[in-house]
């Protein structure tokens, strides 16, 4: 039998070992969500570095481009066929024009002279950019007709105009990895086909706005999705 001090010393324990598991519960799930919070804020600061710096790794190429503005000075609605001379120090590859949506516009480049086919509103701008994909320069620029169809243009071009370009035919998932120097694992996703290693669950995902040139060496438009746990 028991008397009163036991039954008391009793109650006491299993109310101080109540309270203990308690104490020890709570702040078990409290360093578990610190850590987990922890873990979440690296995860968020490693796709932060990936958005940031992704267009600077080895996933994408450099190419060249001139902006070309023509702007409209007879206030009347015209359509003409432009010949822009263009100089370049060696052939430019890949040449391509587009526009200022960055849609394709059709060209003929022959002898240093492109011709292209405007159609003109009145004092209306246009603005096209010349793409190329070797180390060409220009070196003079000259609208030979513009003048007399009252148009007035210029160009902007220099060593450093330059786009980056995703290559994903020369993706490398750790040559990427070590160029952004992060811990944590991640892949993306260009028009549902993934790059980089399969997960069973994504904890932070990113967007990205990028150029990709396709096989015809056009320019597209993408939205990378970045997965990374």
């Amino acid at each position: 039998m028991y008397d009163l001090t036991d039954i008391d010393y009793i109650v006491s324990f299993a109310v101080f070992l109540s309270v203990f598991i308690v104490f020890f519960s709570i702040l078990g799930n409290l360093l578990e969500a610190r850590s987990d919070f922890t873990k979440d804020k690296l995860i968020e600061n490693e796709l932060n570095i990936i958005s940031n710096n992704l267009k600077q790794t080895s996933l994408f190429n450099n190419v060249y481009y001139a902006k070309i503005r023509l702007a409209e000075i007879g206030s009347f609605q015209h359509n003409e066929n432009l010949s822009l001379k263009i100089d370049f120090n060696i052939f430019p590859e890949n040449l391509k024009v587009y526009d200022n949506k960055f849609s394709i516009v059709p060209f003929v480049y022959e002898n240093n002279i492109l011709n292209i086919s405007n159609n003109f509103l009145e004092n209306e701008e246009k603005y096209y950019f010349l793409i190329w994909t070797n180390d060409a320069k220009i070196n003079n620029f000259e609208c030979l007709d513009c003048k007399d169809k009252f148009i007035t243009s210029s160009i902007i071009f220099s060593d450093y105009c330059f786009l980056r370009v995703a290559n994903f035919e020369s993706f490398n998932y750790t040559k990427i990895k070590n160029e952004l120097n992060i811990d944590h694992n991640f892949n993306l996703l260009v028009d549902n086909k993934k790059y980089g290693p399969e997960t069973y669950k994504i904890q932070h995902y990113g967007y990205l706005n990028i150029f990709y040139l396709n096989e015809n060496y056009e320019i597209e438009n993408k939205i990378i999705k970045i997965g990374v746990w």
